[in-house]
This record gives structure tokens, C-alpha cells and sequence, in this order.
């Protein structure tokens, strides 16, 4: 019953260079903001992409420009050391602020996005 409200696209892992760094990251498609027919997320959820430590890191920077200011992220698992320093990370970026993390199963990191 979601059909009218869910849009699924694939964004397959590529190496890139996001915010001055090389990583291997999800390379959003040109569909993405037709997706969003010019509306802004209120919320991101980053769930992956699986891989070494501080593969999750290029997610936040990318989807940034489709995200409305004060928007809520979370990060799933961030109690492992790989997602701790790109919490790190994140919150050295002048569009992110971390909030803490929730000890809930392997943690649940939480932030506020805003405009670079």
C-alpha cells in the first residue's frame, strides 16, 4: 500500500572524491531529484553501504543538497569504531552537527543537517 508515496532507486558503490577524500560511496542518479519532485528530506537514514571502516562517510555529504536545513540523520550501527570516526567527521563539516548516539542495539547515531 506504499506505492504512491515510495520511489526505490539504485545507487551502486563507486570510488569518488566527496568533501576532499577518496572513498567508495553510493553514486546518487540524475533520477534523485526527480524523485523528490523539488521537495527537500526531512530525515535521512543511513543504513550502509556495508564495507571497511569509514565507508559510510560519503552518504551525508552527497545527499546534503537534497536535504532541507534542520533535517534529522541517523546512523545505524555507530557504535562500531568505523562509524565513530566518521561521526567525527561529519561533525567537522559546516552543514552537519552530531547529536550523540542512542545505545540501542549496535547504536543509533543521531544529527541535524543544515545548508554548507
Amino acid at each position: 500500500g506504499l506505492d504512491q508515496g515510495v520511489t526505490v532507486i539504485t545507487a551502486p558503490l563507486v570510488d569518488q572524491e566527496v568533501e576532499g577524500r577518496r572513498t567508495s560511496c553510493y553514486a546518487l542518479p540524475g533520477e534523485l531529484a526527480g524523485a523528490l519532485e523539488g521537495r527537500l528530506a526531512d530525515l535521512v537514514f543511513i543504513d550502509g553501504p556495508a564495507g571497511p571502516p569509514g565507508i559510510r562517510f560519503g552518504t551525508l555529504p552527497l545527499v546534503q543538497p537534497f536535504v532541507r536545513a534542520g533535517a534529522t540523520f541517523v546512523l545505524d550501527d555507530a557504535l562500531r569504531d568505523g562509524e565513530l570516526e566518521v561521526a567525527r567527521e561529519w561533525a567537522a563539516l559546516p552543514y552537519a552537527s552530531v547529536l550523540g548516539v542512542r545505545l540501542l542495539e549496535h547504536g543509533l547515531l543521531i544529527g541535524r543537517v543544515g545548508a554548507a
